[in-house]
């Protein structure tokens, strides 16, 4: 009997040791995925920043370009985001001809078109992008997401992570 419990034990110190090795690299990579949205790469484009020149064709395979955004709220946001998914489905209470919004990602994935297609029913204007190409450069790096921008004249007068915040306008019940 005495085996049997001391073999139990054992068992169950290993089984422990395991998840505590488990436990330990699920730790690690929160922190590593915390690091990547709180650390320098997540910040906001500079407010004062004028846009600079960019095209990107819609959805319906019109250009866009920097006029097009010259007064208005623009939005960006990728797939697999959560926080991009809850800000959308937020916006959809209240859908806005005027935000123009570019989803970063690969514009053959299904996913990348699923988001887009739902940003669609919310936006007026709506573009799929590469992540850290052109267009997300042409509005100072945006490199976390969402990401929330009010446009006056051309230039970023306001930015933030949720629509409320930057154009509370939009979501006025």
């Amino acid at each position: 009997m005495t085996a049997v419990l001391t073999a139990a034990v054992v068992v169950l110190a290993a089984l422990t040791a395991v998840c505590l090795l488990m436990l330990a690299a699920v730790v690690r990579r929160l922190r590593t995925i915390e690091e990547r949205l709180n650390g320098p790469a997540a910040t906001l484009p500079e407010v004062g920043l004028t846009v600079a020149g960019f095209q990107a064709a819609d959805l319906t395979a019109t250009t866009l370009s920097e006029s097009d955004v010259e007064d208005g709220t623009v939005l960006f946001v990728m797939p697999g985001c959560g926080p991009c998914a809850d800000l959308i489905a937020a916006l959809a209470e209240h859908p806005s001809g005027a935000l123009t919004a570019f989803v970063a990602g690969n514009p053959a994935d299904e996913v990348t078109q699923e988001l887009a297609r739902k940003v669609g029913a919310v936006a007026g204007r709506v573009a799929v992008v590469d992540e850290g190409g052109a267009v997300t450069a042409a509005f100072g790096g945006v490199s976390s997401f969402p990401t929330v921008l009010r446009i006056s004249g051309g230039v970023i007068a306001a930015a933030g992570r949720s629509v409320d915040a930057v154009a509370p306008s939009l979501v006025a019940a």
